[in-house]
Formats: C-alpha cells, sequence, structure tokens
C-alpha cells in the first residue's frame, strides 16, 4: 500500500527524470564534443557510461528464489550497452532469468537485433555480445531485471556480487561502465532506497516564472521488516541539506511519496540540481538511498521593453534551453565550439548513411512576455558546414516551452546555403506580430534528410529577439490616419491607401498566423481575403520604415 505523508504530490511525478533520447551513428569526424560546468551543475557531455546496478530483493538462505535488480544507465550520450554480466558469490548460484532479451531499444535496435540471454557460466549469467555493434540497452535509462538464483544453506551476512557493462562505441567518447558491486542484503536487513526526486507543482524540466515549492521525494523498504523514524533529506545546487523525519512504521515493500515541511526558492533565472536521500538507521546498502533531478527556471522576458539575446556562452543559457525533439520525429541540437561569436554555439548533425525516419530537432527559448499589436523580430545566425550534408531551418511559436507545442508556423524551412566546410554564417530573421498580450514561447528548428552520401548538419548560435514596431506606429502615422484601411468590418475585399510606393502589407489571424503579404503601391490599393475564415485579424502595414498594426474583421 502506497503511503501519502503531508501533501498530494499533484502532478509532480508526471516529469520524465530520464528520457531517452535517438541514437546518432559514430562516424570519424563528424561527431563534435565540448564542455562546460559551473560549480552547481555541469553541462559536460558525457564522455562514456556512467551508472550501477542495484539490488532490490533480500535474499533467504536455503531456498530457490527470485532476485530483482535495477540497471540505472545514467550517461546521456548516445553510448548504449551491449553486454551486461552478474557475477555472484559462492553462497549464490544463478538458475535462469526470463529478461530474455535484456533489453532493447524498439525505435533503433541496431543491425543486430536486442541484447539476449547468453548460456550461464558457472557463477556469471550475462546478456549481449560485446561486439561493438548497435548495443539495445539504450543509455540514459533504467532497466529493471530478475535473476533466478540458488541460495546455498549457511549463507549469511551482505552478500557482494560484481556487475560489469560495456558500452557499444558509439557515444561522444566511447567507454565501459566497467566493473562494479551490487550488494544483496540478508532477510531482515535495514534497506531503505529513494525512487524520484522533484519540485511539486512543475510538469517540465524547463519552466517560466516558478517560486517558492515544496520538495517531494519518493522512498521505498525494500526490506522484509517494517522501518520507522527514517531520516530523509534533500538538497539544492550542492547547499546546506534540508532534514525531515518519516515517523513510520513503513510496513516492508510499501512505497511513501513524502513532501518536506521546507521549501526552495526557485524564483530566480538558474539551473538547479535537486538532490533527496533516505539515511535509515543501520541500514547496510548506500548504493540506492539518492535520487535526483535537474530543471532549470527563467523569469519571463518583457519584450516591450527589454531585449532577448542567447548566445550559449554560459550554464543558464545553454541549460534553460529546451533543446527538445518534435514528439515521434527527431534528434536533439548540442553544444559545439563551432560558433559565430563567443565560445560555443549549437549543433545537430546526422551522420550519412543513416537509416531512420527521424531529421528534426528543436531549441525552443525561454519565457517572454509579449503585448498585442506590437511586433517582434526573431533572427538568429546559422550555417551547414559540409558538402556532404544538408540542413534548414525555421521558426515557430507556442505556449510552452516544448517542441510538441510549436504549432504556429512564422517561417517555413528552408535550407541553409552554401553547403561547404568554409561556409561563412548567415544571418536569418522573421517578424512576429503578437495578437493577443502574455507569455509566449518561439523556436528554432533544424531540419534535414539523410541518404547513402548525405547527412544533416545545422549549426546556431547568436539567437535575438527585439520589438521592432507597435499598433501605436511610428510618429505620427496612426494618430493622423496617414494610412486608411476599409470597410470594417469587412466582407473580403480591404481598401488601403499607403503614402509610400514599395509599402508592404501583412495579415495576420488571431494566433500569429501570417495568412496573406504582398507589396503596395503608393495611393490606393485593394487586397483581397474572401477565402479566409471569418474572424479577426491583423493588418501589419509598413510603409517607409514606418509600422502599423490594425485589426479588421472578417464577415462574409
Amino acid at each position: 500500500m502506497k503511503k501519502i505523508y503531508l501533501m498530494s504530490l499533484t502532478a509532480v511525478f508526471a516529469l520524465t527524470v530520464n528520457a531517452q533520447t535517438t541514437k546518432l551513428k559514430k562516424v570519424s569526424g563528424n561527431v563534435e564534443t565540448t564542455t562546460f560546468s559551473n560549480t552547481n551543475n555541469s553541462l559536460s557531455k558525457v564522455t562514456q557510461q556512467t551508472g550501477n546496478i542495484t539490488s532490490n530483493t533480500q535474499y533467504v538462505a536455503g531456498t530457490t528464489m527470485n532476485l530483482e535488480f535495477t540497471l540505472n544507465l545514467t550517461n546521456t550520450d548516445a553510448e548504449y550497452g551491449d553486454f551486461i554480466s552478474i557475477t555472484f558469490p559462492a553462497g549464490i548460484v544463478p538458475n535462469s532469468s526470463p529478461n530474455n532479451p535484456f533489453a532493447s531499444d524498439a525505435a533503433d535496435p541496431g543491425p543486430d537485433g536486442p541484447e539476449v540471454l547468453n548460456p550461464i557460466s558457472g557463477q556469471t549469467i550475462s546478456w549481449g555480445n560485446d561486439d561493438n555493434n548497435w548495443g539495445g540497452i539504450v543509455a540514459n535509462a533504467s532497466y529493471n531485471f530478475t535473476v533466478n538464483v540458488t541460495i546455498t544453506p549457511g549463507t549469511i551476512g551482505t552478500q557482494v556480487a560484481t556487475y560489469s557493462v560495456s558500452g557499444d562505441g558509439y557515444g561522444a567518447t566511447p567507454g565501459d561502465l566497467g566493473s562494479g558491486n551490487v550488494n544483496i542484503l540478508p532477510a531482515g536487513s535495514p534497506d531503505f532506497s529513494t525512487a524520484l526526486a522533484a519540485p511539486i507543482g512543475i510538469t517540465a524540466i524547463n519552466n517560466c516564472n516558478l517560486a517558492m515549492l515544496p520538495i517531494a521525494g519518493r522512498f521505498h523498504n525494500k526490506s522484509t521488516v517494517p522501518a520507522s523514524a527514517i531520516t530523509v533529506n534533500y538538497s539544492v545546487n550542492n547547499g546546506t541539506p534540508v532534514s525531515d523525519i518519516i515517523p513510520g512504521p513503513i510496513a516492508a515493500g510499501d512505497s511513501i511519496d513524502f513532501v518536506f515541511s521546507t521549501q526552495f526558492d526557485f524564483s530566480p533565472s538558474n539551473i538547479y540540481s535537486i538532490k533527496v536521500w533516505s539515511d535509515l538507521t543501520g541500514e547496510l546498502n548506500r548504493m540506492n538511498d539518492t535520487a535526483s533531478i535537474g530543471i532549470s527556471n527563467s523569469v519571463s522576458v518583457p519584450l516591450t521593453t527589454t531585449t532577448y539575446s542567447n548566445g550559449v556562452e554560459t550554464n543558464y543559457e545553454y541549460g534553460s534551453l529546451n533543446r527538445d525533439f518534435v514528439s515521434g520525429l527527431g534528434y536533439t541540437f548540442a553544444l559545439t565550439a563551432t560558433k559565430h561569436t563567443g565560445s560555443y554555439g549549437l549543433y545537430l548533425t546526422v551522420p550519412a548513411g543513416t537509416v531512420t525516419p527521424v531529421n528534426e530537432a528543436m531549441v525552443v527559448l525561454p519565457c517572454l512576455d509579449v503585448t498585442s499589436g506590437d511586433t517582434y523580430r526573431i533572427s538568429f545566425w546559422k550555417k551547414t558546414t559540409t558538402a556532404a550534408a544538408n540542413g534548414m531551418t525555421g521558426v515557430f511559436t507556442g505556449t510552452a516551452q516544448t517542441a510538441a507545442a510549436m504549432t504556429t508556423i512564422l517561417k517555413a524551412y528552408s535550407a541553409n546555403t552554401p553547403t561547404t566546410a568554409t561556409a561563412p554564417w548567415t544571418k536569418d530573421s522573421v517578424d512576429y506580430v503578437a495578437a493577443v498580450t502574455g507569455t509566449k514561447y518561439f523556436a528554432i528548428g533544424g531540419k534535414g534528410t539523410t541518404t547513402a552520401t548525405s547527412g544533416i548538419n545545422v549549426r546556431l548560435d547568436d539567437i535575438k529577439i527585439a520589438k521592432v514596431g507597435s499598433s501605436v506606429g511610428v510618429k505620427t502615422i496612426a494618430a493622423n490616419d496617414a494610412i486608411t484601411i476599409f470597410p470594417n468590418p469587412t466582407s473580403g475585399v480591404l481598401n488601403i491607401n499607403a503614402v509610400e510606393a514599395n509599402s508592404s502589407v501583412e495579415v495576420f489571424n488571431v494566433i500569429g498566423e501570417k495568412v496573406y503579404s504582398n507589396i503596395l503601391t503608393k495611393g490606393n490599393n485593394t487586397i483581397d481575403l474572401s477565402g479566409l475564415a471569418n474572424g479577426a485579424y491583423f493588418v501589419k502595414l509598413n510603409s517607409n520604415n514606418q509600422i502599423i498594426t490594425k485589426k479588421v474583421v472578417l464577415s462574409k
């Protein structure tokens, strides 16, 4: 039975702490790596497999039983596992496992398939072939697995098994998890584990305008006896630990969602590393006591008075970006030393010959406040650095800091040119007219296609969003009605009187999508909107670098 202490966890555990990513096969000359970090949080590109194996079952001497284990691979690069083994001590003899294969990346299993169970060899049970070819054990994920064993009568005390996990050679800097120990405790030993950690009230890793929030942890009594007076702790960015007591008793096998009585202030813009752990008196196994999560918070930028700039030069600039993939379709942007200015930029690289339907990634920017009728320019620098690759960029907007929320196209995907090893950086931009006042999010997308000889290559840097016009207009245009639009409401045809030659007109719907654009001549012009649906629209006129936006109603 699960118990909830102090308050409900609301939607806190809807967070996916370890998100799986799509694998990029390593090809010499196509993998870029770089590292930077600060004392609060590392944003380093992982260089090899990291993680551990923990035991979830206490053994009973003189029995044949199932032992439950968890493999945690915590590295976030593409170094998957292609071999895993556990060697048990003399008092525990492995018999079999129902986990065959061990695990498989169903979306991208690789040419040699999943990692199957091998014949048991003495005290060792293993999966996979260690061939360094597309491992099926996905990085940045957890796997529960079972081993049936026979416990020799008279076996006592903590039994120590050894494990090994081998990487498949395709990570940023390939490497194995190597050898480690896993403690298997006798029945009746104190054993408390921590499964999850997160602030209550958030539903995403990247957030906007957070405040004081409670911290929660999910704890599990893995012993065969009740547990009482369990000390639990949390810390943020390795700060002073905050402690509480779960009074108990907590029944054997019970999971507990506990909310700490002391909250934490997440309101400053920053990256936050939250760690939660248990400390049960007399506990023998300390390997599974801690859980952690990393989040970011952004204080929304008021674009009416402030320009948003991101050169990817600091931990916060990099960590607050949601370098997300489009659900079911894509890759993730990463950090690179290839840059327009400063020290770092962002890149999306998919080598030629990669056979996969995925082809898109997005850099979603932190929250920004806009004002109805104002015009904002989203600009960025881009390039594609090799002739044997293609890359496209586009601009999008939405109502949340996720790629899935980027439903409005501000600028459709277009190819980066030229595509050479020495291609210069080029600047791209698009204007957005705010239909309503409130918080908005913008994203720069990268996309391409792969063939046997061509891959995907997109570089981004120096992203900026600035206000360039407002509904009030510039100088006295709006006040004097120097530009007139009539009739309003209209049944479809609008008359526009422009004061300058080569003026332009753009029409946007209420969610900011551009639905019409054209060049105007000096004097009287007509535009036909009868093909659009009834409703309100914003007509933006640019004449002699003076911008005015007017709302019109279409009623057919």
